[in-house]
């Protein structure tokens, strides 16, 4: 007996959308917040953070986009519309760690600021900068009078 060739057609045809959700599955909320905790433990341990080792998939530059950062400041500095700005503009409470590969969002991250502070340094509130995935380096340092909360800023010295 010999297989029907439509019944091998439909299979594959199946085939191509699994593939493009397991694809698309590296950028789901879900890996975000695993990158998150990622982020958020490695400042609690203090010392160094190198985003390219604790995030190894494919990307050129990160963007740290500050709490009150406007929408259009935000699609500036990363060079293209990002819906994900807006969440930030009003909220205190969270950074945006915004991994870029190619013009395109690789990851983005939430990152609570009272575990990891990417805006302690209060001259840049409504701000953000980028920097290459070779300089992506920060330290995290305690920050005095707010327990468990890291200050979390770039090591290179041409950045703020």
């Amino acid at each position: 007996m010999r297989p029907c060739p439509g019944r091998w057609r439909a299979r594959g045809a199946l085939a191509l959308p699994a593939l493009l959700a397991l694809a698309l599955a590296a950028c789901t909320p879900a890996r975000g917040r695993m990158l998150e905790g990622e982020i958020t433990q490695a400042a609690q341990t203090g010392g160094r953070i190198d985003l390219a080792r604790l995030y190894r998939a494919p990307w050129d530059r990160v963007c740290v986009l500050l709490p009150y950062i406007r929408p259009a400041m935000a699609d500036s500095l990363l060079g293209f519309h990002f819906s994900g700005a807006g969440e930030l503009a009003d909220d205190e409470r969270i950074a945006g760690v915004v991994f870029v590969r190619a013009g395109r969002v690789a990851a983005f991250a939430r990152v609570a600021r009272d575990g990891a502070d990417f805006a302690a340094d209060p001259r840049l509130t409504g701000r953000g900068y980028c920097l290459p995935r070779d300089r992506a380096v920060f330290r995290s340092t305690s920050t005095p009078g707010t327990p468990g909360r890291r200050a979390v800023l770039p090591l290179s010295a041409r950045e703020p």
